[in-house]
């Protein structure tokens, strides 16, 4: 006799009041696609020696060992919810709420809320949980995940000149992985102010990026100044960012008559990106390549950055001052002598 599916009712739990499993009433219901969606009045057939609630509970075989009911319903809860064991494994008060849902027969979306509702839940961020599962159910793959940013992060510290111990890089790397860390907060970790440094390395490669910021703003720095910033961002007191904010007010200062050039400024060029159009035009016009129009020209300088000049006056201005040399280019002389030829048609001297 069929058993006909009551509100409430999941299929783990009528195949428990028959005696059988899950899967048998599958297997006897081809038209049960998802175990999990079934609905009120749909008759679910059963095999032919239980009925609900009547089943006799199953007597194993000669040589097997007794099937035990609690388990054999947490091994259904573990087949509709793959992750069951691993949160169980967890926590105590998840493996609570597991047994509970697999003793109760508890759908999906209720699980789901008291799992949601636990202290581990609510402690840990959505890194950090994917992390404690991922590190119970495949160990082998988080380490080698460890391993991966523990060599990272021994690069980042050579670079940076610090000490770093060995207990300590091997928590950090588990935190930046556990925790999702980014390079700035890995940064931070590394080069906190009361961090002991070596006396070498970054204090290098940050003084030669603060020179490249320098550069971009024409803004000129005493290797002093920059050896010192250097150790001050090393040791977390001072940041690039923090460097090129001042550069950039230098340059507004310096070039604070250039209405065009502070307008850019405002927007986020530095002075190298706005001046970069002038610069291509002089090397067209100069006939040179782009690398041999310096701002550090003085000539160059002027026009482009305290003048204020258009693009179209620059061009004028580097066709009419003799400084720019412009009347030697292949163009100036061909644009000559097209001028005199025009003026030997005008005369009849050129048939």
């Amino acid at each position: 006799m069929p058993a006909v599916v009551k509100s409430g009712d999941t299929l783990s739990r009528i195949a428990r009041d028959a005696g059988t499993t899950v899967a048998e009433l599958v297997a006897l219901n081809p038209e049960i696609t998802d175990p999990n969606l079934i609905r009120p009045g749909q008759e679910i057939r059963l095999p032919a020696d239980a009925a609900p609630d009547e089943a006799a509970p199953a007597v194993p075989a000669p040589g097997e060992a007794p099937v035990d009911p609690e388990q054999a319903t947490m091994d259904e809860l573990v087949a509709r919810f793959p992750l069951a064991a691993t949160l169980m494994a967890l926590d105590p008060e998840l493996a609570s709420i597991v047994e509970n849902a697999a003793r109760e027969d508890w759908a999906a979306d209720l699980l789901e809320q008291r799992l949601r509702g636990s202290e581990w839940w609510r402690s840990r961020s959505d890194a950090q949980r994917q992390f404690d599962i991922e590190e119970q159910s495949d160990p082998a793959s988080v380490q080698a995940q460890i391993a991966a940013v523990k060599a990272e992060l021994g690069t980042k510290i050579g670079q940076f000149g610090v000490v770093v111990d060995d207990a300590e890089l091997d928590a950090l790397a588990r935190d930046t992985v556990r925790s999702g860390y980014s390079e700035t907060q890995v940064n931070a970790v590394l080069l906190a102010p009361d961090r002991e440094t070596t006396g070498s390395g970054t204090v290098d490669v940050i003084r030669d990026g603060l020179g490249d910021i320098a550069q971009a703003y024409l803004v000129d720095v005493a290797p002093d100044v920059l050896e010192r910033r250097a150790f001050d961002i090393q040791a977390g007191r001072d940041t690039r960012e923090g460097f090129r904010l001042w550069a950039e007010n230098q340059a507004m200062s310096a070039y604070g008559g250039n209405a065009g050039l502070v307008a850019a400024l405002e927007r986020g060029l530095t002075v190298e990106d706005w001046a970069d159009p002038y610069r291509q035009l002089a090397a067209r016009e100069l006939e040179l390549p782009s690398t041999g129009v310096s701002l550090a020209d003085p000539k160059f300088r002027d026009a482009i950055l305290s003048d204020g000049l258009s693009l179209g006056e620059f061009r004028q201005r580097i066709r009419e001052d003799d400084r720019f040399g412009w009347s030697e280019t292949v163009a100036a002389r061909d644009e000559a002598f097209g001028l005199v030829s025009s003026l030997l048609e005008g005369f009849g001297k050129i048939a």
